[in-house]
């Protein structure tokens, strides 16, 4: 402590040796306030470029996914203006807008996705990522995910599903985000499932409800396994298959929310087992 009252941080050395025949100690304290802040400030640094690296890969694959969507709408419109030009009073103005008007709509959800990932990521780097708790039936929503039309424009092949589900479970969470989950996993075995079978399987065991999904597709190297639930990660090329890399980094962060944990066991070229455990009961939890 200096005389102002001011707390350092020191290091305090000893060495024993011989003087005038007598044993000393001599003892030598360091400061080391310098250097801890330059320590401080290399860390800061460091964590700095990564924040930048990070921002830039962001407005990369933003840009690259934003582009797709928009590139469509485009080619959409032009085509849409050369075959005006062969419009008769014959023709049925309704079917020929039909095809037009279903590419549009595909494509505006599709960006409404993508923003929509965009925003929960911000909600939970700043900490407003909250939960609308109800009680509801599991089942029903992992049925209603699993009915609903896939769009054969986000996958190569539509998988056929073997659906194993029981009796109702009642839970208490929040129903929006859980058929979040739901969708991006089911999504994802159709997009990397090459067109096997998926299996779905939904029970409650003890406390829990427990969801697995597994496919029989391309799978996952091991070497991917452990950074596929973090941001901007994605267990294959950009160039195979469209996404932010944030599907799983949101889904894992809801999970964790839930008081719950999420899972994945592949192989390559065998197919990937996604399992997820949530408390029937929610525990609440912070999201950072």
């Amino acid at each position: 402590m200096t005389k102002s009252g001011q707390i350092l941080d020191v290091e305090i050395r000893g060495k024993d040796f011989v003087y005038n025949g007598k044993k000393a100690r001599l003892v030598t304290v360091r400061n080391l306030h310098d250097r801890k802040r330059a320590e401080q400030e290399k860390i800061a640094a460091i964590t700095m470029a990564e924040n930048v690296r990070l921002r830039d890969e962001f407005i990369s694959i933003a840009s690259h996914e934003f582009k797709t969507p928009i590139s469509t709408l485009q080619l959409q419109m032009y085509m849409i203006r050369q075959n005006l030009k062969q419009i008769t009073p014959e023709t049925d103005f309704a079917e020929f807008m039909k095809a037009p008007l279903k590419m549009f709509e595909r494509q505006i959800v599709s960006m409404q996705e993508l923003v929509e990932s965009m925003l929960d990521v911000s909600r939970i780097s700043t900490g407003v990522f909250t939960l609308n708790t109800t009680e509801f039936d599991v089942t029903e929503v992992v049925r209603a995910v699993v009915s609903a039309p896939v769009d054969p424009f986000d996958s190569k092949q539509i998988s056929p599903i073997d659906i194993e589900l029981p009796v109702p479970i009642i839970i208490s969470g929040d129903k929006h985000r859980l058929e979040q989950i739901f969708v991006n996993l089911i999504t994802n075995a159709h997009k990397y499932g090459n067109g096997n079978p998926v299996s779905i399987h939904l029970a409650e065991v003890g406390i829990n409800v427990v969801f697995t999904i597994t496919d029989y597709g391309i799978g996952i190297a091991e070497e991917a396994l452990s950074r596929i639930f973090n941001r901007f990660e994605r267990a294959v090329s950009a160039r195979n298959i469209s996404g932010f890399g944030l599907g799983l980094y949101i889904v894992n962060q809801i999970v964790d929310a839930h008081g719950g944990e999420i899972s994945v066991i592949s192989q390559p070229g065998k197919g990937s087992t996604f399992t997820v455990r949530i408390p029937k009961l929610r525990v609440v939890t912070s999201v950072s």
